[in-house]
């Protein structure tokens, strides 16, 4: 996972994260803030390569 910036005046960040290969289905991710943590499950879409590059 990998922090690459912030938008809505700073308060929310963006990450990313990288497979080796095409992954579906979801992943559970573990959110920490002030002190407190909770479990999210995060849908992957199945639609084909959602990466944003630079010019595209």
């Amino acid at each position: 996972m990998r922090r690459v910036g912030t938008v809505a005046g700073g308060t929310r960040t963006l990450y990313s994260l990288w497979f080796p290969d095409y992954t579906k289905g979801s992943v559970v991710l573990s959110l920490a803030h002030d002190g407190t943590a909770s479990r999210a499950s995060f849908s992957l879409g199945d639609a084909g390569d959602r990466t944003c590059r630079a010019g595209s």
